[in-house]
């Protein structure tokens, strides 16, 4: 979808760059003799921009690469009539890799070439995996997404379980009638967008659509079309639990990807020009950051027992449901035990990619310790045989995310500040990681 305000110096730029014969391209309007950090700049947005195209290319071997494209229309037709072959693009991404690291780091933002980096290593990992070259689990997700999720012994997921289970954490949930869904999660988005607008300034023209879905390995998708508009799309196939509607809503609306994508759209790519920004690759070190964004926005948004509050005074009713009585704050010890079970499903796919379970014994391992139905543990499979390691992003990302705010905030800042800075720098994991 093309951009339809500020895009004419955005697209000459990345014209004169994605076009080029060579892979190499020359700026003929640009200053004779620029300083070496103008140049620089100029430089790693022709890179980029031949990053935006060769990602286009490559979108057509692998369905998923591309979550969004927000770019010129002519942009993606030069993409569709010029294919390439898988040789031919392992060839440019190569080429692309020996460019960047020819940009010197103290010359451009550090951040922003280190993410380019990553997703140019993402893209070679990519395109080797559809020429049949095989990683393990750990090793495909330290190349597509900068991070390796913390490994757990079957002892440690039994002694978390015990812990939960004598503490009542996992009571059974509130099942959301069919024909209720639809005003539920309506009430509950719009819960989680006004929370976020009183603290962030998104343009007026932000907006989504929500659509409801079946047949699909996951519970939700946010599609982001450009233009600060999104497409949230819920998934039916499983019964709607009480507790998952404002964890969707939250994740991925407000203060999550639709959020998450709005200020990219508007401060990195329109206000920057940094034009990566115009393709979303979903195998990305942005992945956890992403997704642990998403993840963490409940959080965030809902603090201490605000998310009960909100349930039984507004939900529930909405429902025709009668709430239980309130929970208690889970302890420090049963708030350790779920952080290790968080990674039980982690567990489950990496054994089951790896080839050391079965599907049976995969899914008999998440209702175990994940306390899903069996048809939900099955959807899983599914979300695994599709998607892979991407499933480390979410409990991994919302840790590190929390963890991270968690200490800023102990140092006095405001947590919506924190997240906000997470939002707009184009981060790592590792980069979060190091900072703690």
């Amino acid at each position: 979808m093309a951009f339809k305000s500020g895009r004419k110096t955005l697209a000459a730029i990345f014209s004169g760059a994605a076009l080029s014969a060579g892979g190499m391209s020359a700026c003929s309007d640009a200053p004779k003799r620029p300083d070496i950090a103008a140049r620089a700049g100029a430089n790693l947005n022709m890179i980029a921009a031949d990053f935006v195209t060769l990602a286009l290319q490559f979108g057509k071997f692998d369905e998923n690469y591309v979550d969004a494209f927000t770019g010129s229309k002519s942009v993606q037709d030069y993409a569709d009539a010029n294919p390439l072959t898988l040789g031919t693009l392992s060839e440019k991404a190569d080429a692309l890799a020996a460019r960047l690291d020819r940009v010197s780091p103290g010359s451009v933002d550090r951040n922003r070439l280190n993410l380019i980096k990553g997703d140019v290593l993402a893209m070679q990992t990519r395109i080797a995996m559809a020429q049949g070259a095989t990683f393990s689990f750990d090793e495909e997700t330290r190349r597509l997404y900068g991070a390796v999720a913390p490994k757990y012994t079957l002892s440690q997921f039994e002694d978390a379980l015990k812990t939960a289970d004598a503490a009542g954490a996992n009571p059974a949930p509130v099942i959301i009638p069919k024909d209720k869904v639809k005003p539920v999660m309506e009430a509950a988005i719009a819960e989680c967008r006004r929370r976020t607008l009183v603290r962030y300034d998104l343009p007026e023209t932000e907006k989504f659509d929500m659509e409801f879905v079946t047949d699909k390995p996951w519970s939700a998708y946010n599609w982001y079309k450009g233009d600060y508009r999104s497409v949230i799309q819920i998934n039916l196939d499983q019964p709607m639990q009480m507790d998952r509607v404002l964890d969707l809503g939250c994740h991925e609306g407000y203060p999550g990807h639709h959020v998450f994508n709005v200020l990219a759209e508007r401060d990195r790519i329109k206000s920057k020009g940094w034009i990566e920004g115009q393709v979303v690759p979903l195998y990305s070190p942005s992945g956890p950051l992403m997704e642990g964004s998403g993840n963490y926005g409940l959080e965030l948004a809902f603090p201490g027992d605000e998310m009960q509050i909100f349930q039984r005074a507004v939900l529930y009713p909405l429902a025709g449901l009668t709430p239980d009585a309130p929970r208690a704050p889970d302890s420090q010890a049963v708030k350790d035990a779920k952080r290790v079970l968080d990674y039980a499903a982690i567990h489950a796919a990496r054994e089951y990619l790896d080839g050391r379970m079965s599907r049976e014994q995969a899914v008999a391992f998440m209702v175990k310790f994940n306390s899903y139905t069996e048809s939900r543990a099955e959807q899983r499979i599914d979300f695994f045989d599709s998607y892979r390691g991407y499933i480390i992003n979410y409990s991994l990302g919302q840790h590190v995310i929390g963890d991270y705010v968690g200490s800023r905030v102990a140092k006095g800042e405001d947590p919506w500040d924190v997240f906000k800075y997470i939002l707009d720098t184009p981060l790592t994991l590792t980069d979060l990681q190091t900072d703690l």
